[in-house]
This record gives C-alpha cells, structure tokens and sequence, in this order.
C-alpha cells in the first residue's frame, strides 16, 4: 500500500521536474512553450482528478 503511495508521489515529482527542465530549454521558442504549458495544464488537471481516486482507494484498501 504504502509503496503504490510512494511510486505515485515519485511520478508526480518526477513529471513536474520534466516539465521544468523542458520550459527552461525550449524558453526562446514561443510556439513550443505554449505547447509545453498546454501539455502542464493537461498533467495538472488529471493529477486533481486522480488524487482523490488514490485517497478512496488508500482509504478502502486500509479497511
């Protein structure tokens, strides 16, 4: 339980450190950073979604 918790903490850091490293490089390109800042808004909305699917699911398996 714990280690499914922990892997998706470690894919959420991960992919917001990814999306950093790809807005610093492609930073003087203007048509690839709104890409890039669409493809962010698009993790950050099912990340919302998926955390309170994460939460029931934590809270079934405890009981």
């Amino acid at each position: 339980m714990t280690d499914s918790v922990l892997s998706y903490a470690r894919l959420v850091l991960n992919a917001v450190f990814i999306l950093i490293a790809i807005e610093i490089i492609v930073q003087p390109f203007g048509d690839v950073t709104a890409i890039v800042q669409t493809f962010a808004w698009g993790l950050a909305i099912a990340f919302a979604i998926i955390i309170p699917l994460v939460y029931a699911l934590a809270k079934k398996i405890i009981q």
